[in-house]
Formats: C-alpha cells, structure tokens, sequence
C-alpha cells in the first residue's frame, strides 16, 4: 500500500474491488525461555537495555508498521532483524539470534505449547482457542491490537455475478467443519 511503498504501481482504493475477508488471526508474540517468562519481564528487560533486543521483521510490509506502534505502545526501542518468511524467523528466536517474533499461530503456538518458546501474548482481542494459557496485550494492561486478514480482491469491471458466485462459494467452503478446523 502507499503507507509502506513509495512508488506502487496501482491504487489499491481504485484498482481492486473487495470480494471476502477469508480469515483473520492475532499474531503471538514469543520468546526463548531464556530471555524471559512473560510479558512484563521481557519488556522490563528490553526497557532496561534500549535497542539491544533483536526482533524477527518483515520489511516493507503491515507487520514493520504493527512492531512500531507495538512499540510505542509499550514504551520499548529495539532493533528490526529482516527475516524472509516465518519459519526462518521462528529459527532465529529458537537460536537466540532474535528476542522476539510476533508470528502466526501456525507454527508459533505449538512452540509455545511445548515450552520450546515462551507466549509471552497475543496480540487479538480475545483470547486465543489454541493458546488458553497465553494472555492478549490488551489483559496485560497494554492498549494495543494487532489482527492480521487474509481477503479475495477482484479487478474492477469484474462483473457483478462473477463476485457473488465467488462470495458463495467461499461462503459454502468455509463452512465446512474441516475447513473450520484448518483455519484455527
């Protein structure tokens, strides 16, 4: 979008016609358990030394953007690491290299269920189904959301009836219990 590219070469308000949100997912914020237990010890700690905590980024994308108001919000400075893709990320916290990854239930949260890295929260409104045990910002004290969508787009002119066909059956899909169970 214009928010994180200088130049791009269409306009996302005029050149694309929503069709349906797929999905959407807070993030999970972990750790190693070296560095910390929970929320309020890690950001003690990165409070304490300014911009000596490495986190797991993605350049040019809404999650550099989320970090810094994450951030902000918590009262913290550290230091962007870029990482292409969630599993190197995931390997970077798990070496030690990187503090911290605000990543995808996909593959963070059974890390955290096993206590290869800690949840320190998530980053939604409510709480997470997958991870009872791992509080949101928002019930640690911290004024902050951060939810992640995944939606269909269409190129404008895309008739009318071609959208709603689309609508339905995605519709119909996602409303299969197995497709249900994917998603979470």
């Amino acid at each position: 979008t214009q928010a994180i590219f200088r130049k791009i070469s269409f306009d996302p308000e005029r050149d694309l016609v929503p069709i349906a949100i797929v999905a959407s997912t807070a993030m999970v914020c972990v750790t190693h358990p070296d560095v910390a237990k929970n929320w309020a010890e890690f950001v003690a700690k990165a409070k304490a030394n300014p911009g000596a905590m490495n986190y797991v980024d993605y350049p040019q994308t809404t999650n550099a953007l989320n970090h810094l108001r994450l951030w902000k919000a918590a009262g913290i400075r550290m230091t962007s690491v870029p990482y292409n893709g969630q599993a190197p990320g995931l390997q970077a916290v798990l070496s030690g290299t990187a503090q911290l990854f605000c990543a995808t239930p996909v593959g963070s949260a059974e890390l955290a269920r096993t206590g290869k890295l800690v949840g320190l929260a998530t980053t939604g409104r409510e709480q997470m189904n997958s991870l009872p045990n791992v509080r949101t910002l928002r019930a640690q004290g911290l004024d902050y959301e951060w939810t992640l969508w995944f939606g269909m787009l269409a190129p404008p002119g895309t008739p009318a009836s071609i959208i709603a066909r689309v609508q339905a059956d995605l519709g119909d899909a996602l409303s299969k219990p197995d497709v249900q169970e994917g998603i979470r």
